[in-house]
């Protein structure tokens, strides 16, 4: 049971080192990743970040102030008793910030700030774009809601469009208080915006609150006048009672009918008189009407104040009229003043025709009350005295009077009230805090801008660099080649940009790797071929050669690729002879030259090639050459053609004792590496050697250069 249960823990143990193991690879795998695109990161870091800092350098700063308001419910009057109805605040508030973002307010502020001189609020010249766009606009039918005055409400100017996208308003909190937020490029004209629309608001209250008790007391005013009438209505009707029924006393030494007699008598002459003078006017008004003469010549027109007014106008136009005549007779505007005289002589004529119709009413009213006058005077000689029976009804009429008097007295009482409680009215608005002048813009943010910057790089950064590492068509370290393809990576040997003893050490390494796959009991057949062509097979057959026999074997090179004089040409040897000479049974030393600078190695050319030769490379003539030149050497290196280009390499193959498959690091595209390997499947187990590798790069993607080359 012990022993199991130290198992269990031993297992334990070992996954969690493998998960640490795990993380650890993760983690390196990072730090890996970050440092071998450290510049690109760099690079689009310092990019987004100054892009953002010439963004927040550039934009037009907007600065931001707040004017705090408290808008309370007016009192409706001082004199109330009662408690006023609780009113919903929030709808109250609601209301108020709908007012205060009203057209009415906005234009005071408008005027009162003077915005439309600014320059913010000004509008600039339309560009040619804004320009076609109105004109294509224009040429299209629109609907009545699309049109510019919808539902009879004038179009708003473009200063006005500007201040309400600059401005704001909203309730803090669940109180009372309403806040004016106001943004400007300019903080002084913020502030004073925000404190014209606090002052524009309360005065618009105020206005309200003086409009509502006018109206109160122009009701008060028409009731008053009204009950006035009624009063005026009621002694008439009780003087009239007292006439009708001779309740007045007369004069001392006359009797009441003779009294009465007297004054309708005199009554009656008046009116006659004042009759006779208004028929006379009338007549000669419908005269001049007839026969179109001056009828402003008439006494009761010339006394008329309002004919006087607008016989003024009259002139004052025709004057205006005469002095463009002279000045230019084509002046669009005689047209129109033309117009307008027409109407005031419209107005006139009608004025005109008023008069002499209440001249023509007066008429009637004076006929009627001569012909009312001379019946009461007719009726007063044979009336009897019943001034005993009437005087009850006489009273009802007085106490009729009498409560008229009271209720007209009342109400004439109350205007007096209304008045002070127009004096005593308030708009119920406070301005709790004033806008202050902001210190530092609101906009744009630059902290916000520079940090967003910096994230942007990052990201845009490791975007590019996991895309660039995506698309590398090769590989990029000896583990991942191994992983990927799953053959062996005998030597990654650097490019031009390593030092001369970078190389040395690089091949030597390929070479001792080469020889402990090699066998031991013979000389070693060594066949190098290529992915694709240009891969750098020629040069690394040659640096093998060379550094095999500085160690002190006995090396044979051969170009076998006849697809193209890669070494052959290398080494200058074009015209000599070579391998298609010793394919036809040419001497294997006359074929062979020694490679310059290299005591121990000697080269076997290409040779002039034909289409003959090229069906014997792989056939029976170059396993005999093979056989022979091998028991004189200690290493033969075997250049085929690359696998892409000729099937020539699987078949040199069976002839060596093993193969290198050569591929440029980081260029030479994988899938061309791995269908270069397939060729040799049931031939021979090729091994893998990256060359032109870029040994700074290759630290970064786990490639052990230390391996290959001293760092």
């Amino acid at each position: 049971m012990a022993r199991l249960e130290r198992h269990h823990a031993d297992s334990s143990n070992q996954h969690l080192i493998a998960d640490e193991l795990k993380l650890s690879s993760v983690l390196s795998q990072m730090a890996s990743f970050l440092v071998r695109n450290r510049r690109l990161l760099a690079g689009f870091v310092n990019g987004s970040v100054l892009l953002c800092a010439i963004l927040a350098l550039t934009t037009e700063k907007r600065y931001r102030t707040t004017l705090l308001l408290m808008a309370d419910p007016p009192l409706q009057s001082p004199l109330e008793t009662t408690e006023q109805t609780k009113r919903d605040e929030t709808s109250f508030v609601e209301s108020q910030i709908y007012i205060l973002e009203s057209r009415d307010i906005l234009q005071a502020v408008l005027e009162a700030a003077d915005l439309e001189a600014t320059r913010e609020y000004s509008q600039s010249e339309p560009s040619l774009i804004s320009r076609a766009i109105g004109a294509v606009k224009s040429l299209l039918p629109t609907s009545a809601g699309e049109s510019g005055d919808e539902g009879g409400q004038p179009v708003e100017s473009h200063a006005l469009r500007e201040l309400r996208k600059n401005i704001g308003a909203s309730r803090k909190g669940d109180t009372n208080v309403i806040g004016i937020d106001v943004t400007s490029t300019s903080a002084r004209r913020a502030a004073q915006i925000a404190n014209a629309m606090g002052d524009a608001f309360i005065a618009n209250r105020q206005a309200a609150q003086l409009e509502r008790a006018e109206r109160l007391a122009q009701w008060l005013d028409g009731r008053v006048v009204s009950l006035r009438q009624q009063l005026s209505g009621a002694e008439d009707a009780v003087t009239s009672y007292r006439i009708e029924h001779k309740l007045i006393s007369g004069d001392p030494g006359t009797t009441l009918s003779e009294q009465q007699l007297f004054e309708m008598n005199a009554e009656l002459i008046r009116t006659r008189a004042v009759l006779a003078e208004k028929r006379a006017a009338y007549e000669r008004a419908m005269q001049l009407l007839e026969d179109g003469g001056d009828i402003q010549s008439l006494p009761q027109v010339q006394d008329s104040d309002l004919i006087t007014l607008v016989r003024e106008k009259l002139i004052q136009i025709k004057l205006r009229e005469a002095e463009l005549a002279r000045m230019n007779a084509t002046d669009p505007r005689r047209e129109a003043i033309a117009n307008e005289r027409r109407a005031v002589e419209a107005e006139l004529a009608a004025e005109i025709g008023r008069t002499v119709r209440m001249i023509g009413h007066e008429v009637e009213t004076l006929e009627a009350r001569e012909a009312l006058v001379a019946a009461a005077l007719a009726e007063a000689g044979n009336r009897s005295g019943v001034e005993n029976r009437s005087i009850v009804e006489l009273r009802e009429l007085e106490r009729v009077a009498q409560a008229y008097q009271a209720l007209y007295e009342r109400y004439l009482g109350s205007t007096g009230l209304v008045d002070e409680t127009i004096s005593y009215l308030s708009s119920g608005v406070e301005i709790v805090e004033p806008a202050a002048v902001p210190r530092n813009p609101s906009y744009p943010p630059t902290k916000l801008l520079l940090i967003w910057g910096l994230l942007l790089g990052v990201a845009l950064g490791v975007v590019a660099a996991l895309l660039r590492e995506a698309l590398r068509p090769g590989f990029l370290s000896s583990a991942q080649a191994e992983a990927d393809l799953g053959v062996p990576v005998l030597g990654a040997v650097p490019g031009a940009g390593a030092s001369r003893p970078q190389i040395d050490a690089a091949i030597r390494s390929l070479r001792m790797r080469l020889g402990l796959t090699a066998r031991r009991d013979g000389p070693l057949r060594l066949l190098l071929t290529s992915a694709r062509d240009g891969d750098g097979e020629d040069a690394l057959a040659e640096a093998l050669a060379r550094s095999a026999a500085a160690a002190g074997a006995s090396v044979l090179l051969i170009d076998a690729d006849w697809t193209h004089v890669g070494l052959t040409a290398r080494l200058g040897l074009q015209a000599k002879t070579g391998l298609a000479e010793a394919l036809r049974g040419a001497s294997d030393a006359e074929c062979q030259h020694p490679l310059t600078g290299c005591p121990g190695a000697t080269v076997l050319p290409l040779g002039k090639w034909d289409s003959a030769v090229s069906d014997d490379v792989a056939g029976a003539a170059m396993k005999s050459l093979l056989a022979r030149v091998s028991a004189a050497h200690d290493l033969v290196i075997v250049i085929a053609p690359s696998v892409r280009g000729d099937a020539d390499a699987p078949l040199l193959a069976r002839f060596c004792d093993g193969v290198a498959v050569v591929a440029r690091w980081a260029v030479t595209p994988r899938a061309a590496v791995a269908m270069a390997l397939d060729q040799f499947k049931g031939v021979a187990r090729p091994g893998l050697v990256l060359t032109d590798m870029n040994r700074r790069q290759a630290r970064h993607f786990g490639e052990p250069v230390s391996r290959h080359a001293p760092g």
